[in-house]
């Protein structure tokens, strides 16, 4: 039996996209994905990067905007998404996107986890993906966008992350970090700082039945060369 193959494409376009739109829409066709995760997605996106995708064939969109010049989420499909409820205790909902895509098995949550600083929600949001892991565990499911998280020495340069417990403890619960199932110990950072310090933000993590369905998780860093993104895409194919 030939299972069927999808590809799954997560990119964080950096507040919008903006004057780089054009250039994002590209990336993105010569990519093919059939399922696209976008963070940092804005209202003005919408002109700019999803209606030309759309005209390009990915007709399902899903998307958690709230106001104007605030980022959120937004997933970009050619078959049809069931988004699901946000749980009650996210305590930033614009950064969760959960939802069920047809012809793929299982529930995929788009994330960007808040970044470290004065009043961060970082911790607790941290906890409401923990909680929900472990609800999901036993079942088809993937957690995936930009964690801004990580492992100290493996995953950046220094030791600057914050939560990186609960980071590990997402594997420990039984979640497969799915870029590192493929490339072990290697380093590779997908997003540098003003400083030129590297780091891996950018993650999917999916339960054991999610994770034997996956047969590639790469990084493609040529929006650096480009200039279409400071982050870079993280591609992963999975038999449905």
């Amino acid at each position: 039996m030939i299972l069927k193959r999808f590809r799954l494409l997560s990119w964080n376009i950096g507040q919008g996209g903006a004057k780089r739109s054009a250039a994002i829409v590209d990336a993105l066709v010569r990519h093919n994905p059939d399922v696209i995760f976008l963070q940092e997605y804005r209202i003005a996106s919408v002109p700019a990067i999803v209606r030309p995708l759309k005209e390009h064939g990915w007709s399902h969109v899903a998307n958690n905007l709230t106001r104007p010049n605030i980022s959120s989420l937004c997933v970009l499909s050619r078959t049809k998404l069931k988004p699901l409820v946000t749980p009650l205790d996210c305590p930033d909902p614009r950064r969760w996107l959960m939802l069920q895509i047809e012809g793929i098995q299982g529930t995929f949550t788009n994330l960007h986890i808040p970044p470290t600083g004065k009043g961060s929600l970082k911790k607790p949001f941290w906890d409401c993906i923990l909680k929900h892991a472990q609800a999901q565990l036993k079942s088809p499911s993937m957690f995936v966008g930009t964690l801004n998280t990580g492992l100290p020495r493996i995953d950046e340069e220094g030791r600057s992350f914050v939560c990186s417990a609960s980071f590990r403890q997402l594997g420990e619960l039984g979640y497969s970090d799915l870029w590192r199932n493929f490339h072990g110990a290697k380093r590779e950072y997908s997003w540098y700082s003003h400083y030129g310090n590297g780091f891996r933000v950018h993650n999917a993590f999916g339960s054991p039945e999610m994770s034997k369905r996956v047969a590639r998780c790469d990084f493609d860093h040529s929006p650096h060369e480009t200039g279409s993104s400071s982050h870079s895409m993280l591609i992963i194919d999975l038999h449905a």
